[in-house]
């Protein structure tokens, strides 16, 4: 898919924390990612921001597929940890598309199938030349 490729070519967060396409399709992303060291929060287990920027980029994928989309709302609830070495996967599924909101829902589970975490994003579909333009350097002068 153009727009998932477009997204884990030029994200230099995918690309940090090692995230890797597993499948993308119409509404649809699954990524994984391996809780490396560096991840780790003051307990020994995956920071919350590691798994959450799983779930965010599958949810990015998800809800670009079918237009282009900025994020405004997240809720997510942690189930369990995540170990140093173990691999997560975040798998995404657009649950409602209309014409002013994209609403998808999200799973992280690790290597056993067992819930990490759940939840649900909100975007809302943009016009992406608009959006470049506000956000542009030029736009802020």
């Amino acid at each position: 898919m153009p727009r998932a490729s477009f997204i884990t070519e030029n994200d230099e967060l995918f690309r940090t924390f090692g995230m890797q396409l597993e499948e993308a399709r119409e509404g649809y992303a699954k990524l994984s990612g391996r809780v490396r060291s560096e991840f780790v929060n003051a307990y020994g287990v995956a920071h919350g921001a590691f798994i959450f920027a799983l779930a965010d980029m599958a949810f990015a994928i998800a809800a670009s597929s079918i237009a282009d989309a900025v994020a405004v709302q997240w809720s997510m609830n942690m189930f369990r940890a995540a170990s140093p070495g173990e691999l997560i996967t975040a798998e995404s599924m657009i649950l409602h598309h209309g014409k002013s909101v994209i609403v998808v829902g999200f799973n992280v589970v690790n290597s056993d199938g067992m819930v990490v975490a759940r939840g649900q994003a909100t975007s809302l579909p943009v016009e992406l030349e608009r959006f470049e333009k506000a956000s542009s350097p030029e736009s802020k002068a």
